[in-house]
């Protein structure tokens, strides 16, 4: 679909097809989902499909490219994270409450690996540039710093859609943000006798 489009009816059918095809890969391998399945989840019919969409694997780059933009638009925020990490779990917050029923269902499908993937590798590369920018580190210690961060983060927030969203979007974010900040020792009271290092 263009990213050019803003017709109404246009979104409307972009939001069913992505909806549509979420909820179809809940149920199924998205190998075996075929365009009349989808065109029928989506209430929408092959001809709609095909006017907008080549094939199904269009849809899914549709969504990957949403997210990521999403997602990229929170990272280039000034690079504002790095000084105030509130700006990027609050953002991804933002981003993910505005349609929680589509992240729920994306997050827990098996076969949405590929764009989990897609998505972490964006965000890595994306924190990465920053901190070569802003750090003062060896390339490897950068990776490994970028690498770290992204996957606690992605972790967080696919455990808290999987376990049925205990808390707040909010509070989520207040926790990623002082892990990020202080690490474990600062966020968990940690007995110093306890400790073997």
């Amino acid at each position: 679909m263009s990213a050019k489009s803003t017709d109404l009816r246009t979104l409307k059918t972009q939001r069913a097809v992505h909806d549509a095809l979420i909820s179809l890969m809940t149920e199924k391998d998205i190998t075996k989902i075929t365009v009349s399945e989808l065109a029928a989840r989506a209430m929408i019919n092959r001809k709609t499909f095909y006017r907008h969409y080549t094939c199904i694997n269009d849809v899914l780059d549709e969504i990957e490219s949403l997210i990521i933009d999403g997602v990229s638009n929170i990272l280039n925020q000034e690079h504002s994270m790095i000084i105030d990490p509130h700006t990027l779990f609050h953002g991804i917050s933002n981003l993910m409450s505005d349609n929680k029923e589509f992240y729920s269902a994306l997050l827990k499908v098996k076969s949405s690996d590929f764009i989990v993937g897609k998505i972490r590798d964006a965000v890595r590369d994306a924190l990465l540039n920053i901190l070569r920018e802003i750090g003062n580190a060896d390339e490897a210690t950068l990776n490994a710093c970028a690498e770290f961060a992204v996957s606690g983060i992605l972790s967080l927030y696919s455990k808290w859609f999987i376990e049925g969203e205990q808390g707040s979007l909010d509070d989520l974010a207040d926790v990623a943000c002082k892990m990020m900040l202080d690490g474990i020792s600062g966020t968990v009271c940690i007995d110093p006798n306890k400790i073997l290092w």
